[in-house]
C-alpha cells in the first residue's frame, strides 16, 4: 500500500497539475491518490476534473492541459452566475 500524501502536498500538486508543471513521478503518485479517493468516494470537484483529464488523455500532456483549461472556464461560468 502506498504512503498517504499530506493534504497540503496534495493541494500543491493539484495546483501544479492545473498549471501543467507537475513532474511525471509526482503526477503518477497524484493520480494513484486520486484513484484511491475515487474508490472511497471522497473526490472533490477539482480532483474529479484532474482524474477525468487523465482518463481521457493519459499520454498527451498538451491535450490534458487543454481539457483542464476548458473545464476551468466552464466551472468559472457556472459559479459566476
Amino acid at each position: 500500500m502506498a504512503t498517504p500524501i499530506s493534504q497540503a502536498k496534495l493541494r500543491v500538486w493539484k495546483l501544479m497539475e492545473f498549471a501543467g508543471v507537475l513532474p511525471n513521478k509526482k503526477r503518477r503518485v497524484l493520480i494513484e491518490e486520486l484513484d484511491r479517493k475515487f474508490k472511497a468516494n471522497e473526490l472533490e470537484s477539482d480532483e474529479k476534473r484532474i482524474l477525468a483529464a487523465d482518463k481521457i488523455h493519459p499520454h498527451d500532456k498538451r491535450e490534458r492541459r487543454r481539457f483542464l483549461r476548458q473545464e476551468l472556464k466552464m466551472w468559472e461560468r457556472r459559479t459566476h452566475q
